[in-house]
């Protein structure tokens, strides 16, 4: 069975963007799956970068434990995987112009769309599926307790791949975790099924798009079956009088 673990933040059943172009729109349409990416491919090269206590903790047992002695963080890297979300309750104009080009979409869901989409009937990795909203940090100082309560010893959590840098705290992300093991190692990420009904709550077209992409926008998610409303972000319109 998967072993799904998504977390509501503070509680809260947040709205959730996914910006992407029109090329990944139409694979997730046509796979109905969900594009995690390993975390070496991010732009960012501290992805996957593993707090300072938690490092340091591995570098010792790694002298007399051989379950410990193959941890490098280039291999972890490759091991992890990611889908990132924006929260927000309304549009992000960084986000549409960091992720998205004249031919962007936003896909709005929120958490527990996202957690009662995942269905079973696919490997879910040693970890299974993790998702909580990132935490902002200083990598030098943070520390928090990190071993297993169930097998008491180190290990990685899946909550260590949500801590970022300070500097990427615009980003506002909440991220799902997964690995990417045995024969698929080499592959760029792995694709994780979904119901893309229950997953969509609304789909927004970038606002500088031409009024003819937002209808091929429609019939692409007409043809794919849903029954969803797609319009036309309104970020730049002209201010109401």
């Amino acid at each position: 069975m998967s072993r799904i673990d998504i977390l509501l933040p503070r509680q809260i059943d947040v709205k959730l963007w996914r910006y992407m172009d029109f090329i990944k729109f139409v694979d997730l349409l046509q796979r109905s799956a969900l594009w995690f990416t390993r975390l070496d491919g991010l732009q960012d090269k501290h992805e996957g970068l593993v707090p300072k206590s938690v490092s340091e903790a591995l570098a010792v047992l790694a002298v007399d434990n051989a379950e410990y002695c193959g941890f490098t963080y280039e291999k972890w890297r490759k091991r992890g995987c990611v889908s990132c979300w924006h929260i927000n309750d309304g549009e992000s104009a960084a986000m549409w112009g960091l992720y998205s080009t004249q031919a962007g979409i936003a896909v709005c869901s929120r958490v527990s769309r996202l957690r009662d989409a995942i269905g079973e009937g696919f490997d879910p990795g040693s970890w299974g599926i993790y998702g909580n909203a990132v935490r902002y940090v200083d990598f030098g100082t943070f520390n928090e307790p990190w071993h297993s309560v169930e097998i008491d010893k180190p290990v990685v959590r899946a909550a260590d791949l949500h801590l970022k840098r300070r500097s990427f705290e615009h980003e506002r992300e909440y991220r799902l975790t997964t690995t990417i093991e045995g024969a698929d190692e080499d592959r760029l990420g792995k694709h994780v099924p979904v119901c893309l009904a229950t997953m969509i709550e609304e789909i927004r077209v970038a606002p500088t798009a031409y009024d003819w992409i937002v209808e091929v926008v429609r019939q692409q998610v007409k043809q794919s079956g849903l029954d969803v409303r797609v319009t036309k972000s309104d970020l730049y319109d002209a201010m109401l009088q």
